[in-house]
């Protein structure tokens, strides 16, 4: 799902057999939500950047939001997601980042995680969030930057009209729960893929010893996490 979060005095309990990493990055980012969950029952949040759903299907299935609403720009990872994440206040859509199709002043709040260093022009993801939030609305964003792009993010936040409500550097945190995982990650890629898949996709699932896990242990690439604000 992501990289996940684990905090660095947290003792994990329990066997890591699921996503509970993943799910506690989800919850981390959007802790503003859990502090005010008796406010937010007729709300609505869109997720950009879905993938394959978990982190959209936890946060509709953990909050009491009216509804959540999550786009991807890949037809095969929506139909993925419809056929496996069935909630009454979740749908799923094929949905450009850089060119959303909601209209203006849409939505309470938007989230996007671990999906953003993908995209072409971060002016125009960030311009059509800020445009399909409401007057008030939050924009919790979560991914990884090497150290020379922070600024320039931070940059694209207050040119679309953003105000930051909250910066963070999770990179310690992000580390931690790798490692944690890192043995139930590469077990089941050993398990359920050819061989000739196995370094790939160890590196893009961060397990120990990785490029991207190195990156991450050594400074060079930072975990970024922003509450944003539309005013």
């Amino acid at each position: 799902m992501n990289y996940g979060f684990c905090g660095l005095d947290e003792v994990p309990s329990g066997s890591v057999d699921n996503e509970k990493f993943s799910c506690a990055l989800y919850r981390h980012v959007t802790k503003r939500l859990w502090e005010q969950i008796q406010d937010i029952r007729d709300r609505s949040l869109l997720e950009i950047g879905t993938g394959r759903g978990g982190g959209a299907q936890f946060i509709a299935q953990q909050l009491p939001l009216q509804s959540v609403v999550a786009v991807d720009f890949c037809k095969t990872n929506i139909r993925f997601c419809k056929k496996h994440h069935r909630l009454s206040n979740l749908s799923f859509a094929v949905g450009n980042a850089e060119d959303l199709s909601f209209e203006d002043e849409s939505f309470d709040f938007a989230l996007n995680v671990e999906s953003s260093h993908c995209y072409s022009s971060m002016q125009r993801f960030n311009a059509g969030v800020y445009r399909t939030l409401k007057r008030g609305g939050t924009f919790f964003f979560a991914d990884i930057r090497d150290q020379e792009e922070i600024s320039e993010l931070e940059a694209s936040f207050s040119k679309a009209g953003f105000k930051t409500a909250e910066r963070e550097i999770i990179t310690p945190q992000v580390v931690r729960a790798l490692e944690l995982d890192s043995g139930r990650r590469s077990s089941i890629i050993e398990r359920e893929l050819p061989r000739r898949f196995h370094e790939v996709l160890k590196n893009f699932s961060g397990v120990v010893g990785s490029e991207i896990y190195n990156s991450l242990k050594s400074g060079e690439t930072e975990y970024v996490h922003y509450v944003l604000l539309k005013a």
